[in-house]
């Protein structure tokens, strides 16, 4: 997953939110 994002969202608040929240996605 940070392959396939590392080229479309800059390293910002808002991109380690939004990894965050696939995380969680993903464990449920």
């Amino acid at each position: 997953m940070e392959a396939a994002m590392a080229g479309n969202i800059c390293r910002c608040s808002t991109y380690l939110r939004i990894r965050n929240a696939i995380y969680l996605a993903a464990e449920t």
